[in-house]
């Protein structure tokens, strides 16, 4: 009797196991004579659908909420409908990324709130502000940076902290939208990601 390697992959992850040749599959796998799930009780079929949905990647997909949006920082209020090219001229690089919208309010008014990070390779620390801006380069929304992001530092050569996360909230549920991060001078800006709503 020779012996052979079986490989299965069970919950993502591959399995091996010996394999005798000449041995006939186990009743419980032969399609002619296996019961399949028929044969299993609804509380067991449900624990196992339950597993199944544990092993899913979890979804960063936004959350949908019937309440207003929250109000925007203070310090952007007079900001806010004005022309991003005309207030910060001044253009740096820096690291950064707008991950993806994080709630959709759908109370009066309503809108989005939008994470990601942000890195000033110069000053090695986070933008502290953020600005969110239309496709007409006009400042729609804003926010602050601060969050903790830990994964950022691990994957980021350069990256030394893990409080690059920011948080922005914009009055509108459609069209493009681009962020910006407001350097520590208060007067140059560093694109970090743009989305689509």
């Amino acid at each position: 009797m020779s012996l052979r390697l079986r490989l299965a992959v069970v919950g993502g992850a591959i399995l091996a196991g010996p394999l005798f040749a000449g041995c006939s599959d186990p009743i419980w796998r032969n399609p002619a004579t296996s019961r399949g799930a028929a044969a299993l009780t609804p509380a067991v079929q449900e624990a196992v659908v339950a597993r199944l949905a544990d092993l899913k990647p979890r979804s960063t997909s936004k959350i949908t909420v019937v309440q207003p949006l929250p109000s925007l920082p203070g310090w952007s209020q007079a900001l806010i409908g004005q022309s991003l090219k005309g207030l910060f001229p001044n253009r740096a690089p820096c690291l950064g990324n707008l991950d993806a919208v994080r709630v959709r309010y759908l109370g009066e008014p309503e809108g989005v709130a939008i994470v990601g990070w942000g890195w000033d390779p110069q000053t090695k620390a986070a933008p502290p502000r953020v600005l969110l801006v239309d496709d007409s380069s006009l400042i729609r929304g804003a926010g602050v940076s601060g969050a903790p992001r830990p994964n950022v530092p691990k994957a980021v050569p350069g990256v030394t902290s893990a409080k690059v996360g920011w948080v922005a909230h914009a009055p509108r549920l459609v069209g493009p939208l681009d962020a910006w991060g407001v350097l520590a001078d208060g007067k140059t800006v560093c694109q970090l990601g743009h989305i689509d709503l």
